[in-house]
């Protein structure tokens, strides 16, 4: 399992990278000197990172070395830059710019080619038929947009049960099923702790 960390005095102020493997042990650790929110493997061995501090995606070989990186329209806002990336199946990165209010689309050398309102974006994903999944993390809202810009599908906090007492969404993912798998939060939902 890849795993993206913040800066704490358990990784020496540092975040990164690490895969950890199934008896728990760190396989492979990328200390960076930068606040990392997400990072993906990719097909080819290689990784892709968003760095917040710096407001950057970079993409690491299997051995830590820099294939390439490209600056953010964002940059410059530090823990505020981004929370998830994606690579779509077209090659493209979706980045969900949180507190931008954007989820943008960018080509691998950083050409911004798209991009959607979503207050909050927190992640994205591009379904098999072309349409675009977003989450968003405050309001807790996912929508599914079709190649026209148009919603065709959306879930807010309140179509689900009250005693859920759901206050975030997090990822939002379409199954093989069809179904869509939401993670989501009580955080911020008075006396509750997080789902």
């Amino acid at each position: 399992v890849w795993i993206a960390y913040l800066p704490s005095a358990a990784t020496g102020n540092k975040g990164g990278v690490r895969r950890v493997g199934a008896d728990k042990s760190t396989k492979v650790d990328y200390a960076l000197a930068d606040e990392v929110m997400s990072c993906q493997p990719l097909p080819d061995g290689h990784l892709l990172v968003a760095e917040c501090d710096t407001g950057r995606i970079t993409e690491l070989d299997a051995d830590g070395k820099l294939l390439g990186s490209f600056d953010l329209l964002n940059k410059g806002q530090g823990h505020r830059t981004v929370r998830q990336i994606r690579l779509t199946p077209q090659g493209t990165i979706l980045v969900a710019e949180c507190y931008s209010g954007l989820l943008r689309e960018y080509d691998r050398a950083g050409k911004a080619l798209a991009q959607w309102t979503m207050p909050m974006a927190f992640c994205a994903e591009r379904l098999a038929n072309g349409h675009v999944l977003i989450s968003g993390y405050r309001p807790a809202h996912v929508v599914e947009i079709d190649a026209a810009g148009k919603t065709v599908w959306e879930l807010t906090a309140a179509d689900l049960p009250a005693d859920m007492k759901i206050a975030q969404f997090g990822e939002a993912v379409r199954l093989a099923s069809g179904n869509t798998l939401v993670s989501c939060c009580s955080r911020g939902v008075s006396g509750e702790r997080a789902m």
